[in-house]
């Protein structure tokens, strides 16, 4: 527990020290690689961790204690939700600028209630319909819905904004 708390701390430390430096190094480089880097990123950081704790919880129920992860499929769920959210974010900055913040209340609610409605149509069958107990499973699913809600909402809102 200390011991990856002071993990932890470290990649903390880490990150605040390096991203001054690389960022202005990521902004330079073209779309094609930006989207590369972030799919490398996260699918190496969710098999990394896939692999090398495919079964985190189960010694630990076996011993009568809580586990910590709930199941195998939590770096599918941290992974896919990196990869959908890096890619859709990428996308959306290049070709869709959406911008809310000068629409009138009327429409920031149904931009609301219109990425409700296509997170909802999108992630529930993922969830209950399709039971599939799999940490590569999870990562497309999460994948597929974090993409969804940082590009395909925005631009649909943005189709929606334009003809209202």
């Amino acid at each position: 527990m200390i011991g990856a708390l002071l993990l932890g701390i470290c990649f903390l430390l880490a990150f605040i020290y390096l991203e001054p430096i690389f960022t202005p190094h990521f902004n330079k480089l073209s779309l094609i690689a930006k989207l590369v880097l972030t799919v490398v990123v996260s699918l190496a950081l969710f098999l990394i961790g896939t692999f090398m704790f495919p079964r985190a919880y189960v010694q630990l129920a076996t011993q009568n204690i809580p586990p910590d992860y709930p199941d195998a499929g939590a770096f599918g769920l941290v992974g896919g939700v990196l990869l959908g959210f890096g890619i859709g974010y990428l996308l959306e900055e290049e070709y869709v600028k959406y911008d809310p913040s000068q629409l009138s209340n009327k429409k920031k609610i149904i931009n609301i209630v219109v990425g409700l409605v296509i997170i909802f149509v999108l992630f529930l069958p993922f969830e209950y319909l399709i039971e599939i107990d799999s940490a590569f499973y999870r990562f497309f699913k999460y994948a597929l819905t974090a993409f969804a809600l940082t590009y395909v909402v925005p631009l649909i809102c943005t189709k929606i904004d334009s003809k209202l």
